[in-house]
């Protein structure tokens, strides 16, 4: 069994969070800050709406190996004081050491010379320390949200380290041709086969949450594509592994679901 979910951030916004939990949404993983020096302004709203429909709710910070352990996480701990979030899952993809020169890059590779990097075991005892805080300071689950890939890549040591932790993996079982738009309707033709299972990081890393697509589905409620996850396991195990002890408001009967889903179909058709 695959539970869905949904990360989101200030790039989504107006988001109808009844409709995203009629269609079957049953967590969401909100930005909540980067470095020392961002607070996502969406992160209120987004947190309190997916809450109100009783969603499992978390919260990521983009790890900016360019600040302090104790200065990302004190500024995810700022972003989130308050707010309805069961569990963490510090955001490691930031191989880069210069932003200036990523920018440059990243906007015109052909003409920009790539930026320099961080040394791998540097960034892979940054990423350690930054997990270890989150244990020591956040009271729910740390879950660390990354790409084996990107583990292999760039600090190939942290993967011991993650060895029976928690974490929240990216990866892709379908490639998805760039543009790629589908209706939430067409959502079930392009889920993994069940048989499909993420590669981790170490073999004892477990690795039930999942973002198994990019930028890819329109979600009832939201008139622009968004990433999808899912947990694999039942709701009941979802909800153990994301540290959420309060119960879920009674599930909508398919009366409802279909009002509901009706509602947001004349929105955007009339």
């Amino acid at each position: 069994m695959r539970i869905l979910g949904v990360d989101v951030s200030h790039w989504q916004d107006h988001i109808d969070w009844p409709a995203f939990y009629a269609g079957g949404v049953r967590f969401a993983t909100v930005k909540c800050s980067q470095g020392d020096y961002l607070l996502d302004d969406m992160r209120m709203d987004h947190l309190k709406g997916a809450h109100d429909t009783g969603m499992a709710t978390g919260a990521y910070p983009w790890i900016d190996p360019l600040m302090t352990p104790e200065a990302n996480g004190n500024k995810a701990l700022e972003a989130i004081k308050n707010l309805p979030v069961s569990y963490i899952t510090p955001d490691m993809e930031q191989w880069w050491s210069d932003w200036i020169a990523y920018r440059k890059w990243n906007k015109d590779p052909q003409h920009n010379p790539m930026p320099s990097q961080f040394n791998k075991t540097k960034l892979a005892n940054h990423s350690k320390l930054m997990i270890q805080w989150f244990e020591k300071n956040f009271s729910g689950p740390t879950i660390t949200y990354s790409r084996t890939s990107f583990i292999r890549s760039y600090m190939p040591d942290f993967a011991t380290f993650l060895a029976s932790r928690k974490m929240y993996i990216a990866q892709y079982p379908r490639v998805f041709t760039k543009g790629t738009v589908t209706t939430w309707q067409n959502l079930p033709n392009y889920m993994p086969p069940l048989t499909w299972k993420p590669t981790p990081p170490s073999p004892t890393t477990d690795v039930r949450m999942i973002q198994w697509s990019g930028d890819t589905f329109i979600v009832p409620g939201y008139n622009r594509v968004i990433d999808m996850d899912y947990f694999d396991g039942t709701e009941k195990e979802m909800r153990e592994f994301l540290g959420v002890v309060a119960t879920p408001p009674i599930e909508p009967t398919h009366e409802e679901k279909v009002e509901i889903l009706w509602k947001e179909y004349l929105k955007t058709h009339i």
